[in-house]
C-alpha cells in the first residue's frame, strides 16, 4: 500500500463504499471488523432455545443444540437456524424431557404431595360418613366447618368435602375398588356363594350376595359381602310379571360373578336358607347351580332349621303360653305410666327392672329370651296385674292375671327355660364367622341324641343307627313318670299345687313329650344323617387330622376327595398320589408343638402350608391348600343375615330414598375401612386405584403421576 492512499483512506471519502468499488477506486480490498458475541441475541424468539456464547472466544457463539461453534454474527447465526441438521436436532430436545424433570423440585413435590394428602382426607371423610351411617347432606356444612376451624390448614385448602363428592368417593371410589379387589382374589381359590333376599323400609326386594374363600393375605377363611341388587329392578321389567322366581334370583346371581371374569369352576359351594325357590329340588336356585356346577356342595343354613324345629316344637305346647307372653307385651310397651308402675314392683322384690319382650316369628333368638324375661318377673308381674285388676278393672289384665296364677302355665315356662336354650345355644354357636363347618355333622347328632334320651330308652338309642331310629315309636318311649323334662321341673311337678289336678298333670307330661318328640322329627326331617361331604368335612379338623387312631379309619385321601370333585380332578392319579402320601405322613410328623395345639381348622392348615421341615422344604404345602378349598363350605347363612341388619340401619326413615345400588356401595365401603389396622376409618387408607377412580383427570394435572406419589406425612 502507498503512503497516498494511505492518507486518502485516512481522510475518508465522500461517496459510499460501494460505488467506490464499482467505479473502481478501493484499489485494495479492506480489512473486515470481527464481531464480538452479544447477549442480546439470546432473547430473540428464533435464537432463546440454542444459543449461548462460547466461553473460549469472545468472537464466537455456540449451538448448545448441535454442539458447535460458528462466527458471531447475525447472518451466520441466522443460516445456522435454517439449517437441516439444526433443525432435526432441535424438534429431538423439545420432545424429550430434561434429567431435572425426572427430579421435581421441592416446591413441586411439596405441592402434589399436599394435594394428595388432602384427596385422602376427603376419602377419609367419605369413609367416617359410611362406616357411622350419616347422611351425606351434613358435608356441605361439614367441610366448610373444618376450613373455618383451621384456616392455617394447607391440607384442608386443597380439600372439597361435600354431598356430592362424598357420594362420588363411595359410589365411584371406594365401593367399586373394593370390589375390583375382591373380584381378583376370587379369580384363583375355591369359594361358596351365599344368598338371601329381604324386603327394606320402602318395600324394595333385594337380594345378598356374600361369598366365603381363604384370604391368602389375613390366613384366614372369611366370609365377605360381594352384592345386593334388586330383584324387581327398573331395567328389568320382565322380571316383575314373573316375580321372585328361582330364575330371576339365579340370573341375576350369576350375572353379578361373571362381569368380573371370576370363572365358575372356583365355586364348591352353596349355601342359603331352606325355602323351596332357594332349595327345591326341581326348579330352584340351588338345581341351577347343580346344573351349572356339577358335584357343588348345597348347604342349608343349619341355624334356620334349628330356628323351625323349635318353632314347630313350640305349637304342641297349650297356645296359652305365647298368648300370655305376647299380651303383657301389648299390655304395658305403650304407656310410659304402665311401665313405671310395674318397675315400682319390680324395685319392691329387688328384681333388676327389665322391660317386657316381644316374642317374634323371625328373629332366631327371641323366643327363648321372651321366656327367660317372663319367669323372671313372675312374682312382680302378679303383683302388677292385681293391682290393675283393681285400680283399672281391666279385662285384659284380668286375663293375664288368672293365666300368671295358674301353676301349670307357669310349669310350662319353666319346661322352656330348660329346652329353649339347647336350640339356642346350637344356633349361636354356628352363627358364628369362625370355620365350624367340621364340626357341623357330630354337633346335629349331638343335639339329636340329646333329645332322644329324654324320652326313649337310652340302649336302644345307643345300639340303632341315628338315621333309622324312629321317634314316634311308642314301644321304645320312656314312662311318662320317668321323662326327663330339666332340673326345675323335676323339682315342682310333684309339688302338692301341681298334684292337686291329676288330669292337668297327665296333660302337661303328655304335651312335653310331644314337644320332645316333634323336635326329634324336625331335626331328622331337616338333616341327613348320611351325608358323606360333612363327614368328611370332619376329618379335616385339627384334632383328626392329627390322630394315628383315625388313620385307622381313614387311611387314604380317596374317600374325602371323592367327596369334592370341584376341589379336585379325580382324574388326575399324579396330584391325588402327592395328597395321599402326604395325609399318610400327617400323623407321624414333628410338627411343632404350638401348631399341633392350634385348634382353628383354617389357622392349623394354613400355618401348616408355610411349616418346614430340616431341609427347608414344604412337605405339605398340597394337603394344607386341598383342606383350606373344602373348608370354605357355608355352615349357615348368618352373614347375610348380618348384611340385612346393616341394611336396615343404612335404609332408615330418614334416608328411605337410598337406592339400591347406593346401600351395595356403602356395604362395599364400610367393608374396606374393616381391613384397615384398627378396623375404622381412623387409619383407613384408600388404594392407588380408588384414588385414580375417585379423581377424575380434570380436576387434578397428571393424576396418574399423582396417585404413584410416596406420601411425606406432616410432622
Amino acid at each position: 500500500m502507498s503512503e497516498s492512499d494511505d492518507d486518502t483512506n485516512a481522510a475518508g471519502p465522500s461517496t459510499p463504499k460501494k460505488k467506490r468499488i464499482v467505479r473502481g477506486d478501493l484499489v485494495v480490498k479492506e480489512k473486515h471488523r470481527q464481531q464480538k458475541y452479544r447477549a442480546d441475541w439470546e432473547k430473540e424468539p428464533k435464537f432463546s432455545k440454542w444459543l449461548t456464547n462460547d466461553p473460549q472466544d469472545d468472537f464466537k457463539a455456540r449451538c448448545k443444540v448441535c454442539n458447535t461453534s460458528m462466527i458471531a454474527e447475525k447472518h451466520v447465526l441466522s443460516k445456522h437456524s435454517e439449517g437441516q441438521k439444526h433443525l432435526k436436532n432441535l424438534t429431538s430436545i423439545r420432545a424429550a424431557k430434561p434429567v431435572t424433570s425426572f427430579f421435581p423440585s421441592s416446591s413441586t413435590s411439596q405441592e402434589n404431595n399436599t394435594i394428595k394428602l388432602a384427596k385422602i382426607a376427603e376419602v377419609k371423610m367419605a369413609a367416617y360418613f359410611a362406616e357411622h351411617n350419616i347422611a351425606f347432606n351434613s358435608a356441605d356444612h361439614l367441610g366448610k366447618l373444618l376450613k373455618e376451624c383451621f384456616p392455617d390448614s394447607k391440607i384442608l385448602k386443597e380439600t372439597n368435602i361435600t354431598r356430592k363428592k362424598t357420594a362420588k368417593i363411595i359410589y365411584k371410589g371406594v365401593g367399586p375398588g373394593h370390589k375390583a379387589e375382591l373380584a381378583e382374589k376370587l379369580k384363583t381359590p375355591k369359594f361358596s356363594i351365599m344368598t338371601d333376599e329381604s324386603t327394606d323400609i320402602s318395600t324394595s326386594k333385594a337380594s345378598c350376595v356374600v361369598v366365603r374363600f381363604f384370604n391368602d393375605i389375613s390366613g384366614r377363611i372369611e366370609s365377605k359381602f360381594w352384592n345386593l341388587h334388586e330383584i324387581f329392578s327398573d331395567d328389568d321389567p320382565s322380571a316383575v310379571n314373573e316375580g321372585a322366581t328361582a330364575e330371576n334370583i339365579y340370573k341375576k346371581l350369576k350375572k353379578s360373578i361373571m362381569d368380573y371374569g371370576i370363572p365358575l369352576k372356583n365355586v364348591v359351594g352353596f349355601g342359603s336358607d331352606g325355602c323351596n325357590v332357594m332349595m327345591g329340588s326341581a326348579n330352584s336356585v340351588a338345581s341351577r347351580f347343580k346344573e351349572d356346577c356339577p358335584g357343588i356342595i348345597i348347604m342349608k343354613c343349619i341355624c334356620h332349621s334349628a330356628h323351625l324345629c323349635a318353632s314347630a316344637a313350640c305349637q304342641k305346647l297349650p297356645n296359652r303360653c305365647e298368648q300370655l307372653a305376647r299380651n303383657i307385651f301389648s299390655f304395658i310397651h305403650n304407656s310410659s305410666k304402665r311401665s313405671a308402675a310395674l318397675k315400682q314392683f319390680q324395685e319392691f322384690l329387688d328384681l333388676k327392672p327389665q322391660k317386657m319382650l316381644h316374642p317374634s316369628q323371625t328373629r332366631w333368638l327371641s323366643l327363648q329370651q321372651v321366656v327367660a324375661r317372663v319367669l323372671s318377673n313372675w312374682d312382680a308381674l302378679k303383683l302388677y296385674f292385681t293391682d290393675m285388676a283393681l285400680s283399672e278393672r281391666s279385662l285384659s289384665g284380668q286375663s293375664i292375671l288368672e293365666l300368671l296364677w295358674d301353676p301349670y302355665i307357669k310349669l310350662y315356662y319353666e319346661f322352656l327355660t330348660w329346652v329353649l336354650p339347647k336350640f339356642t345355644i346350637f344356633n349361636k354357636y354356628f352363627q358364628s364367622a369362625e370355620v365350624v363347618v367340621t364340626e357341623l355333622d357330630a354337633k346335629v347328632k349331638e343335639m339329636y341324641k340329646d333329645f332322644l334320651f329324654c324320652f326313649m330308652d337310652r340302649g336302644h338309642v345307643n345300639q340303632t343307627d341315628l338315621s333309622k331310629i324312629n321317634p314316634e315309636d311308642k314301644t321304645k318311649h320312656l314312662n311318662d313318670e320317668l321323662l326327663y323334662l330339666g332340673i326345675s321341673v323335676a323339682t315342682k311337678i310333684n309339688t302338692p299345687e301341681i298334684k292337686a289336678d291329676s288330669y292337668r298333670r297327665k296333660e302337661f307330661l303328655s304335651r312335653c313329650k310331644d314337644f320332645l318328640v316333634e323336635s326329634t322329627l324336625q331335626i331328622k326331617k331337616r338333616w341327613d344323617f348320611g351325608n358323606e361331604a360333612l363327614i368328611c368335612i370332619s376329618l379335616l379338623s385339627p384334632k383328626n387330622a392329627l390322630s394315628q387312631r383315625m388313620r385307622e379309619r381313614t387311611p387314604s385321601i380317596l374317600p374325602i376327595a371323592s367327596n369334592f370333585p370341584r376341589v379336585i380332578d379325580l382324574q388326575d392319579l399324579q396330584t391325588l398320589q402327592v395328597l395321599d402320601d402326604q395325609w399318610r405322613m400327617l400323623p407321624l410328623a414333628e410338627i411343632d408343638e404350638d401348631l399341633k395345639e392350634e385348634k382353628r381348622p383354617d389357622v392349623f392348615w394354613a400355618k401348616l402350608s408355610k411349616w418346614s421341615d430340616i431341609s427347608e422344604s414344604q412337605p405339605f404345602k398340597e394337603i394344607s391348600r386341598f383342606a383350606l378349598d373344602c373348608l370354605v363350605l357355608p355352615h349357615a347363612n348368618a352373614d347375610c343375615e348380618r348384611v340385612f341388619s346393616k341394611v336396615n340401619l343404612t335404609k332408615t326413615r330418614i334416608r328411605n330414598k337410598l337406592a339400591t345400588q347406593s346401600i351395595d356401595a356403602l356395604l362395599l365401603t364400610c367393608d374396606a375401612v374393616k381391613e384397615s389396622k384398627s378396623k375404622n376409618c381412623t387409619d383407613f387408607a384408600p388404594s392407588d386405584d380408588m384414588l385414580r377412580r375417585i379423581v377424575a383427570k380434570d380436576d387434578v394435572p397428571n393424576i396418574e403421576e399423582l396417585a404413584n406419589i410416596e406420601v411425606i406425612l406432616p410432622s
